[in-house]
């Protein structure tokens, strides 16, 4: 079994997203941010027991090489989770970052981390991000990075 990495940042620690996490992961992704940011992970993830599934799942995919998921952790605690799913064919990055601690820069710093290690684990890989056009903090965090950002209008799902 190959270990997980384990990614630290200056402020940040990030860590496999464990069963003891699906709390956290929980109350960030049943915010208004996420159902709106990320409607259709909410629709599928607003209940603690698909949260309890979903890193399962993640787990599996890390066996197989096919994705990752992060836990965000803090002096604080879960700041956030960030995961990529769909490797190699359609690497796709996701992330959310609970209200009490946005506009800090961990998810910058997280995602920035993330992406360092993917190219360099990954170097025929891309990758991409699916983005609301009004999602002004994602494409702050995004831009600058070799993510490709595949915009969407709030108006046309």
């Amino acid at each position: 079994m190959k270990e997980f990495p384990d990614l630290k940042t200056t402020r940040c620690h990030l860590v496999q997203a464990t069963l003891a996490d699906a709390e956290a992961i929980f109350e960030i992704v049943n915010t208004l941010e996420c159902r709106m940011n990320m409607p259709e992970f909410y629709s599928l993830f607003h209940h603690k027991e698909r949260i309890r599934h979903l890193i399962q799942v993640f787990s599996e995919y890390w066996q197989l090489g096919s994705g990752f998921l992060w836990t965000i952790r803090t002096s604080s605690g879960i700041v956030g989770f960030v995961g990529v799913m769909n490797i190699p064919d359609n690497a796709t990055l996701f992330y959310a970052t609970h209200p009490a601690h946005r506009n800090k820069g961990y998810m910058k710093e997280s995602v920035t981390c993330c992406l360092e290690y993917f190219s360099k684990q990954y170097t025929e890989t891309s990758i991409h991000s699916v983005i609301f056009d009004d999602n002004i903090p994602s494409l702050r965090i995004l831009s600058n990075t070799a993510v490709k950002i595949d915009l969407r209008q709030r108006n046309n799902p």
